[in-house]
């Protein structure tokens, strides 16, 4: 009975042997379903990447993803075609898939390009197709999207971020930011804009236009002008848009500190040289410190150094010059010794807030041996006319020629050589005499008499 059933089943497996040779393709796939074991399961594939979901890509540029292909089930799974993409501006750029069988487990990898080539919305699939070893065929589809967008600006702002330092309330300080387009992209500005107190933007040359790097630079000039003391932050916001209208904006860091008015206090002239002064005289000159600002200033006690130098007057000391006021401080130089004397005129002043500073005036002057000094007595028909030609160690006497005068005597008296007499000076028609070693800070006297023939004078 045994033998019966084991001839009958391999008359059968004869039977759809022959059949197998006979009928096409599709038959043999579903008689194979028939024969196969009811239980078997079709391979399955799946992606770990999921979609292709590029990122947004400039034009003429790239994107790149790869996906891993995975089968999940127990029945093999044999690629016998490329993937086949349907939609533009994708390219399979790797491929370990075609040819091959992935058992369960076993994976294989495709690649994806995305280079668009207009600014627009991109959309597609990628079909991997495969089949069992019992040839049926199944695929597995990847879809993909991307947006392809123009070539993006690159707004830089030089300097990218600025301190204006200390500004007193009520006045005002400038910067100008240079703006320029590094990159091929067209960038439309619509014009800055700017927060933080005490921050305005006084022009800009950027609003409206359109620029790219091959054009020349903007500028936006931006000022600080607080209105109270204390730290100050703020942005300038560079608003402008791509060749496909996207809002785009360029950011520049502002920071001061705003302060309360100081007082500024100049003395005038400034520097001063009393020049050339003799070391038994004086020279004087008048300062006048003034306040220049719209806040006051406490004056305290000026002080001058330096040989020679002193104050001989002074309507500063320890007075509140008001906005615009002025006192005088009188300085005197009377040098002791030959040779250049230096000295600094300095003037200390606070503010109401108590800050202190200092304003001051370098002064200059030369000391120089004195003037010999002359006193003419005695004359006896002779009028002294002048004494020049002065030196620091003679004189040179000048008088009228008397026309019966045979010769001249000049008696001189004085300094440390006693009396000197200086005779018989012709001719008659004679007028003048130089006198030589005389003493420095001595008094002199001289007497010119006249002869006759006779002697008589």
């Amino acid at each position: 009975m045994t033998e019966k059933y084991i001839m009958k089943f391999l008359f059968l497996i004869i039977l759809f042997s022959n059949l197998w040779g006979c009928i096409s393709a599709e038959k043999a796939s579903e008689v194979a379903g028939m024969v196969a074991a009811p239980n078997l399961d079709r391979p399955e594939l799946i992606s770990t990447l999921g979609a292709f979901s590029f990122p947004d890509t400039v034009v003429g540029a790239n994107n790149s993803l790869v996906a891993t292909i995975v089968n999940t089930k127990i029945t093999p799974a044999k690629f016998n075609n490329p993937p086949i993409v349907n939609g533009s501006a994708l390219t399979i750029s790797i491929n370990t898939c075609s040819g091959v069988t992935l058992n369960q487990g076993e994976s294989c990898v495709i690649g994806a390009t995305f280079a668009p080539f207009s600014s627009a919305a991109y959309a597609g699939f990628v079909t991997l197709g495969y089949n069992d070893l019992l040839l049926n065929n199944y695929s597995l589809v990847l879809s993909y999207t991307g947006n392809g967008m123009n070539s993006q600006p690159v707004i830089m702002a030089a300097p990218s971020s600025w301190d204006f330092g200390s500004v007193d309330t009520g006045m005002s300080i400038s910067k100008s930011i240079t703006v320029a387009n590094n990159s091929v992209g067209a960038a439309t500005f619509l014009g800055a804009s700017i927060v933080g107190s005490g921050y305005s933007i006084s022009s800009d040359t950027c609003n409206g236009t359109t620029r790219t790097i091959q054009l020349s630079n903007c500028s936006i000039v931006v000022n600080f002008s607080p209105s109270i003391p204390g730290s100050s932050v703020g942005v300038l916001t560079l608003n402008y848009v791509n060749s496909s209208a996207v809002p785009l904006t360029t950011t520049v860091l502002l920071s001061a500190i705003g302060n309360l008015p100081q007082p500024s206090v100049t003395i005038s002239p400034s520097p001063f040289n009393f020049g050339s002064v003799a070391t038994n005289g004086s020279s004087s000159r008048n300062f006048t410190i003034s306040n220049n600002t719209t806040v006051v200033a406490n004056i305290g006690i000026a002080t001058i150094s330096g040989n020679g130098y002193t104050m001989t007057s002074n309507s500063c000391n320890s007075v509140v010059l008001g906005a615009g006021a002025s006192c005088s401080v009188l300085v005197r130089f009377a040098p002791s010794v030959n040779g250049v004397e230096t000295g600094v005129l300095t003037v200390p002043y606070t503010s109401s807030q108590g800050n202190a500073y200092t304003g001051s005036v370098s002064l200059g002057g030369t000391g120089i041996p004195p003037a010999v000094a002359f006193s003419f007595s005695g004359f006896t028909g002779v009028e002294a006319t002048d004494s020049t030609g002065l030196t620091s160690t003679g004189v040179t006497l000048r008088w009228t020629a008397q026309t019966a005068a045979s010769y001249y005597v000049i008696t001189q008296t004085g300094g440390s050589s006693g009396t000197v007499s200086h005779p018989n000076i012709f001719p008659t028609s004679r007028n003048s005499y130089s006198i030589t070693g005389l003493n420095l800070n001595s008094t002199y006297q001289f007497k010119i008499n006249a002869f006759d023939a006779n002697g008589t004078s």
